[in-house]
């Protein structure tokens, strides 16, 4: 940051007399500051399940009720779910 005064010479200001012109480092920033060090070094366990969540769930349907259920992919089910006898179901064994 720079700002010119009556002799035009740029005055220089570093971080520290930035902070101090802006009134300092704040509550809200130290309290940001504490939470994101906390995140990152928890092991970040909202991270890790965060890929269950976006996985594509797996679905099992049968055609007639003498057939065991088979796996089968979303198009299947959304093509056939109109059709009498057709059942399907999440794939519990995933």
């Amino acid at each position: 940051m720079s700002s010119t005064n009556e002799s035009d010479h740029p005055i220089i200001y570093d971080l520290d007399k930035a902070y101090k012109m802006i009134g300092g480092f704040g509550n809200a920033q130290k309290v940001a500051f504490v939470c994101l060090c906390v995140i990152r070094n928890s092991g970040l366990v909202y991270m890790y399940i965060f890929n269950l969540m976006i996985m594509e769930q797996p679905y099992v349907c049968k055609t007639n009720r003498d057939q065991n259920f088979k796996a089968c992919p979303k198009q299947e089910i959304c093509a056939n779910r109109n059709i009498q006898g057709f059942e399907y179901k999440l794939d519990e064994n995933y």
